[in-house]
């Protein structure tokens, strides 16, 4: 009829081939988890932050167990500025660096931490070893 206008996407074919094969073997994708809940990119961007501020860290979870620190109290948690070796400075960056990895995988956070001086407005950078969970294939969490 001339009214429909089309959509494209993209998938690599390195991605589509992992997920292929993992619902293949096992009935699910599995993927890597942080364990963490950021905050809106927004919300960094006007703190003018130069990373993904963490809002939550998932108890137990693998964020949780390395050391990353969430907001509370009023004050700021960790800001990730890079996950090995790649700046990252929105979600979308750092979703797409975890893309590439698997589960049991040991990554590197490098994170700004806010001084321990409450009246101190500068930031320390911290380095965390984290080892990737898997996210639950019933919940995705």
């Amino acid at each position: 009829s001339g009214t429909f206008a089309g959509v494209g996407l993209a998938i690599p074919i390195d991605t589509v081939s992992r997920n292929v094969e993992s619902i293949i073997s096992k009935g699910f994708v599995r993927r890597p988890r942080l364990g963490i809940v950021f905050a809106p990119d927004v919300m960094s961007e006007e703190l003018q932050l130069n990373g993904i501020m963490v809002m939550k860290v998932a108890p137990d979870g693998p964020a949780a167990s390395a050391g990353v620190r969430p907001m509370r109290g009023g004050r700021l948690g960790d800001v990730v500025v890079s996950m090995d070796g790649k700046r990252v400075a929105s979600t979308d960056d750092l979703f797409g660096v975890l893309e590439q990895k698997a589960p049991g995988d040991l990554v590197k956070l490098v994170v700004q931490r806010a001084s321990t001086d409450a009246e101190s407005d500068k930031y320390e950078e911290v380095e965390l070893k984290v080892t990737l969970g898997i996210t639950d294939p019933q919940t995705n969490a």
